[in-house]
């Protein structure tokens, strides 16, 4: 009786999975938008977005040359500034609904030992690193 019972069962849940699974058909739908800079024409990069649709990432200067970290938040984009270096970043996908962000910021003085753990490439079209490139950072 039970050798009989396990089969009936695993083709009832599985016949039950397939038609949960034929209910779920309507097609994905996406809005791709234009985020726009802080001033540069290189671009931006998002790299979170959170339940309130808020984005994070980082947005290209005037110049092209700098790069700091960028919230874009009801249609409007911030500069979340630096810790006194030239650039910084929000590249961790974060999805804090309280408006919690972790990046990283260049500081004004240069690595002791020319190292380069935050790397910017915001001249990437030209050749070119981005201003403060031996900066240290910082979390």
């Amino acid at each position: 009786m039970r050798i009989s019972s396990i089969p009936f069962l695993t083709v009832t849940l599985l016949s039950l999975y397939l038609v949960a699974q034929g209910q779920n058909t309507a097609p994905t739908r996406y809005t791709v938008i234009d985020l726009g800079t802080l001033g540069g024409v290189l671009g931006s990069s998002a790299h979170s977005i959170n339940n309130k649709g808020w984005i994070a990432g980082d947005a290209n200067l005037s110049g092209d040359m700098v790069e700091h970290a960028a919230l874009w938040r009801d249609g409007a984009v911030t500069d979340l500034g630096t810790l006194g270096g030239d650039n910084s970043g929000v590249d961790f996908p974060v999805k804090s609904n309280n408006g919690l962000l972790v990046g990283f910021a260049q500081i004004p003085a240069v690595d002791p030992l020319l190292e380069n753990f935050c790397t910017w490439t915001c001249n990437e079209a030209s050749g070119g690193a981005c201003n403060g490139s031996n900066q240290s950072c910082r979390g």
